[in-house]
């Protein structure tokens, strides 16, 4: 989590904020990515899977939001595993990436709102 102490609280809420304001973006990215991937082999896809879902779950963790953390944690996982594939995936792993995505979007307007009332 942020530290707090540090920031004035009209900094930290403007902060959580544009991070709120900002997450719909970054799932499409991944999704879009992950949407690349499954048609055709895409290392560039798959490096910017990896690199979106890395920023999210840094992000997502300095300010709380643990409930996307995992999946973002599990999507940057699958980039990096996709990347080292020279973008080819597995069906399997396709399935689970769009299953994270799920997951992500179901968590996300909770993580909004809660920011959003700091």
């Amino acid at each position: 989590m942020l530290a707090t102490k540090q920031l004035p609280t009209e900094v930290l809420a403007e902060l959580a904020n544009e991070f709120a304001a900002g997450l719909p973006a970054r799932v499409a990215v991944m999704r879009e990515a992950v949407d690349e991937i499954a048609k055709q082999r895409s290392v560039d896809a798959a490096h910017r899977l990896r690199l979106a879902a890395h920023a999210l779950a840094g992000t997502a963790s300095a300010f709380g939001a643990t409930e996307l953390v995992t999946h973002a944690e599990r999507l940057e996982s699958l980039g990096k595993e996709w990347q080292e594939r020279n973008g080819a995936p597995t069906k399997a792993a396709v399935i689970v990436a769009r299953r994270a995505l799920e997951l992500l979007a179901s968590n996300m307007d909770t993580v909004i709102e809660r920011l959003r009332l700091r």
